[in-house]
């Protein structure tokens, strides 16, 4: 059996396509290629889709079966290919897309179940797929093995009450201790504004002293189920008078020029407060992402709805407790030992890419004043109660490697497909059916050649 990998996104595309959509699957697909590596059966596919069809066509010659993890949304994997496909994709809605006006490529239910199977991220994402398609639909959750990679940054102790660490990069950023957000009133906003974005766009090496507890979100801002308002405005509001309290949040979009006033106008409207606020935009290469990643102590979240939440993941498993609600699939890793649970309840919402915006599905919106107690509860541990920090810390750890871990991703990848190994010829053949009949007949008049050709002993 031959498996293979393939995303659309690559590494010389990822720069230029972050905050696009399905940017994140690329990260998703570089953590699962690092758990198949231990796997002698899976291969890396880069290139354009005739690649993938190549390799098939070289499988069904040597009479082996050959699969595809292809990492994207339902409705962006082509149905057309003549081999047979596992979708890999995240979702957190309650419902699949399906109510569309525009062909059934847009109704995921009817694709998942013509490509046969599916891997998700989430049980949230299980069990919507089985309510929408059947009950004992193969589909299963394998979240994406993020462990291994900032498990290293864990550590037993955090570092001294009076202790600073630097933030080193290569880009830009806005600092809240050194913008002037009174100049930014109503009258002149615009023209201040200008001013302050060209003293700030230029990207440059990056190196500021960060002290005190220390918060670190990760997200798009043009996404709108991040929610990143209500996480400022709590923050804010609640370390008002608090002046060793810092959130930095890190961008992940390719247009600082678009994202930064967004945030320049809600530290306006939230002005003055005494608490630290870094917006750092710029591509960090895994180390330097690794170190921000180390010298936090909690990572946010307060979204209406997440696949998995990488950023999340990732902090978690350096040993950094959460503030997040445990909506959707953060249900499946976050607990009251290993993060501070912001409420949550339903309200209706579309699908993200519904030009129609029709409410068919649940989100979750934030109890507000649930993520100003985390914010204060989660200072008041890291200052006064430090075993407790480190309790959680560790449990945050510990959870983690359980739940995204290589070996795990690797051993269900490995138990999914052989719980399928019965229906592998009958796979090949409706997918082989896909073909002209000539070049079928054809294939099978050459492979018994072939074995002649290649096994006979030379005289």
């Amino acid at each position: 059996m031959l498996l293979l990998t393939y995303c659309a996104i690559n590494d010389d595309t990822i720069e230029r396509s972050l905050g696009d959509a399905e940017y994140s699957y690329y990260f998703v697909y570089r953590q699962f290629l690092k758990a198949l590596k231990q796997a002698p059966f899976a291969i890396p596919v880069e290139g354009d889709i005739k690649t993938l069809e190549s390799y098939y066509q070289n499988c069904l010659d040597r009479d082996e079966s050959c699969f595809c993890l292809y990492f994207a949304q339902p409705h962006k994997i082509p149905t057309h290919l003549a081999f047979p496909i596992i979708p890999v994709f995240a979702w957190e809605f309650d419902t699949l897309p399906g109510d569309t006006d525009e062909g059934m490529d847009q109704d995921w239910g009817w694709k998942l179940a013509k490509f046969g199977w599916a891997i998700t991220h989430s049980n949230y994402a299980v069990n919507c797929v089985k309510d929408r398609i059947r009950n004992d639909f193969p589909v299963v959750s394998i979240p994406s093995p993020v462990w291994d990679d900032f498990q290293h940054c864990f550590v037993k102790k955090r570092r001294e009450p009076d202790a600073s660490f630097q933030l080193r990069y290569q880009g830009t950023i806005i600092d809240s201790a050194s913008l002037e957000l009174d100049r930014l009133n109503p009258e002149c906003w615009k023209s201040t504004l200008n001013e302050l974005m060209a003293e700030r766009l230029t990207k440059d090496d990056i190196s500021l002293s960060i002290g005190g507890v220390v918060y670190l979100s990760v997200f798009n801002p043009y996404d709108q189920r991040k929610n990143w308002q209500d996480m400022l405005r709590a923050f804010c509001w609640e370390f008002k008078q608090t002046v060793d309290a810092t959130l930095i949040v890190k961008i992940s979009h390719k247009d600082s020029e678009s994202c930064f006033p967004l945030f320049m106008r809600e530290l306006y409207k939230l002005h003055p407060f005494s608490c630290r606020v870094l917006i750092v935009h710029g591509y960090m290469e895994e180390n330097g992402y690794s170190e921000l990643v180390k010298n936090c102590d909690y990572v946010v979240n307060s979204s209406h709805g997440e696949g998995q939440c990488l950023p999340l993941m990732e902090g978690m498993s350096a040993g950094k407790p959460a503030i997040s609600p445990d909506h959707t699939a953060m249900k499946d890793y976050l607990r009251s030992d290993n993060a501070f649970i912001v409420e949550s309840s339903p309200e209706p919402a579309f699908w993200p890419h519904d030009p129609r915006q029709r409410l068919r599905a649940l989100r979750y919106r934030i109890n507000w004043k649930s993520l100003c107690n985390a914010f204060q509860k989660s200072y008041r541990v890291v200052k006064e109660q430090p075993d407790s920090y480190q309790k959680m810390s560790l449990r945050a750890y510990q959870t983690m490697r359980q739940h995204c871990s290589r070996k795990k991703a690797l051993s269900e990848i490995k138990g999914f497909l052989a719980s399928r190994k019965s229906e592998y010829k009958s796979f090949d053949r409706a997918w082989q059916s896909r073909s002209h009949p000539l070049q079928l007949q054809f294939r099978r008049f050459l492979r018994p050649v072939k074995r002649r050709l290649f096994t006979s002993k030379p005289q």
